[in-house]
């Protein structure tokens, strides 16, 4: 599958713009929908094809990033046009176990989201929608620095939730100050 043409428009993808949510099949005939996996946190999608050695490289190269940046927080979606069978054995036998392979029956999402070349890689914020990078093909330099924008981004989001645990934890415990005060001046009132 060789993308020729270029798509441009409304619904371009590119930095700093929202995504068009889309939901697709997997290999396992399950349907994975952006919007839903955005609530985790944040989404890697690599639109590639299977018989282009960079766009696979480019799939391994984001598996990898799973053992290093535990995806409690990210999950990374593989977007490819293809059968069912071929690509549950693609994804099988590059050990996709954290990488969903979804199936883009003609290429319909990869045209929605304009991409012209593959791989096309976007970093994508769970909370706004919106593209924080995107790499054109296969360039080793802007995908460490993809890789490191993820780590911080999945850092901002670990920190946000520390900070908002914690101040609910300060709340309760004021909260349960005041009640034991109120109950201890409650308690030394004189008796009617």
């Amino acid at each position: 599958m060789a993308l020729t043409e270029r798509f441009y428009g409304a619904n371009t993808a590119g930095t700093g713009r929202s995504i068009q949510d889309f939901g697709l099949s997997d290999t396992n005939s399950l349907y994975q929908y952006t919007a839903k996996l955005r609530v985790k946190g944040l989404l890697v999608v690599v639109f590639f094809d299977t018989s282009s050695a960079p766009s696979v490289q480019a799939v391994d190269i984001v598996q990898g990033w799973t053992a290093d940046l535990p995806t409690q927080k990210w999950t990374a979606l593989a977007v490819t046009e293809g059968e069912r069978p071929e690509l549950a054995e693609f994804a099988a036998s590059h050990s996709l176990s954290n990488v969903s392979v979804l199936l883009d029956y003609e290429l319909y999402q990869t045209r929605q989201w304009g991409v012209s070349r593959l791989p096309t890689i976007f970093l994508v914020s769970g909370k706004t929608g919106r593209v924080l990078h995107k790499i054109l093909g296969l360039d080793e330099a802007a995908l460490d620095g993809m890789k490191l924008m993820l780590h911080d981004e999945v850092g901002k989001i670990v920190a946000a939730e520390e900070a908002a645990k914690k101040a609910a934890e300060e709340k309760a415990a004021a909260d349960a100050a005041a009640k034991a005060a109120e109950a201890s001046k409650a308690a030394e009132a004189p008796k009617p």
